[in-house]
């Protein structure tokens, strides 16, 4: 029980540390995704109410995949 009372900080460091690079490298980065779907698909949802035509579905997914790729971009994601 001394022992670990006399390294206590160092186990909170660490702790501390660990939560940290989870929260950077998996939580944050799948609420990014998340939010950029949502907002390429509320944009593409947008151009269709609008009336903009599209000749077929394949231009707007490819424009739904070019906004959310932007997005991921914008706030720091480079792999997608």
């Amino acid at each position: 029980m001394k022992k670990i009372k006399e390294f206590k900080g160092i186990i909170i460091i660490i702790f501390t540390i660990i939560l940290g690079a989870f929260y950077w490298y998996e939580l944050r980065p799948m609420q990014i995704r998340k939010n950029c779907n949502g907002q390429a698909y509320l944009d593409s949802y947008k151009t269709l109410k609008t009336g903009e035509s599209f000749s077929n579905q394949s231009e707007l997914q490819d424009r739904q995949e070019k906004l959310y790729r932007d997005c991921l971009r914008y706030k720091g994601i480079k792999n997608f």
